[in-house]
């Protein structure tokens, strides 16, 4: 089996889905088309590195490595980022931390 897969419900309004997975060999797969956006925190040889990934219109290939391991975090339909602009370059650490610093204020706000 190329990718172990699991994954569980979330009870966040804001999250829908919370997975992980790691690579046993090297391969390729087909990355379905996905309404949802998500972030991924992948972890492969040594380093550390965070995307955010959709919403898809069709269907990718894409190149797994052997021995990844990923984290990811699936918004529910509707969830949006204000803070990180699609015209303008950001490193998505600080999209993480600006996205952890807006849920921060709203959790401080409804108290």
């Amino acid at each position: 089996m190329l990718l172990h897969f699991e994954d569980r419900p979330s009870t966040s309004p804001l999250v829908e889905r919370v997975w992980r997975s790691q690579s046993e060999h090297a391969g390729r797969f087909s990355s379905i088309a996905s309404p949802l956006c998500e972030m991924v925190v992948t972890r492969h040889r040594g380093t550390v590195q965070m995307t955010v990934r959709g919403p898809e219109t069709r269907a990718t290939d894409a190149d797994c490595p052997a021995d990844g391991k990923w984290l990811g975090i699936r918004f529910r339909f509707g969830t949006f980022m204000p803070q990180v602009p699609v015209a303008r370059p950001m490193t998505w650490a600080l999209a993480w931390l600006l996205f952890r610093f807006e849920l921060a204020t709203k959790a401080m706000s409804s108290v």
